[in-house]
């Protein structure tokens, strides 16, 4: 599952949270044996204060 890395913070209540998980950047996370559940990846990046996406370099 592809998940988006972002500076943006947030406060949530710790009652909000459902479980772990391990966010890889696509290179590492193309290489990983054995995909589980928690396991995300990211390819894009979002910076909130100049409202702008980098992409991680990914050949599709």
């Amino acid at each position: 599952m592809e998940d988006l890395l972002s500076n943006h913070f947030d406060v949530q209540s710790a009652d909000t949270i459902e479980g772990k998980c391990i966010v890889h950047i696509i290179k590492s996370y193309t290489k990983l044996d054995d995909i589980g559940n928690e396991d995300f990846f990211c390819c894009f990046d979002f910076n909130s204060v100049i409202g702008a996406f980098n992409l991680d370099g990914v050949i599709v």
